[in-house]
């Protein structure tokens, strides 16, 4: 099982993340959609140690977020 994981709920203008790990505990975060905030997004999944994270394939937002976790 995985220690912790972040969700991602994309929309046009922002992403909204929300981490849980197994003691329930969880932190939320909002980012816009500029370069800048996606960079800023990576970075705070990475400090708070996600194992993996999830999203939506809604429209063509997710292609950007996934872009940038494969780097």
């Amino acid at each position: 099982m995985r220690e912790k994981a972040c969700g991602l709920d994309l929309h046009k203008k922002f992403i909204v993340a929300a981490i849980i790990d197994q003691g329930g505990n969880t932190a939320e975060q909002r980012f816009s959609r500029t370069q800048a905030d996606l960079l800023l997004l990576k970075d705070w999944v990475l400090y708070h140690g996600c194992e993996v994270v999830a999203c939506e394939s809604t429209s063509d937002y997710w292609v950007w977020v996934y872009d940038l976790f494969l780097r």
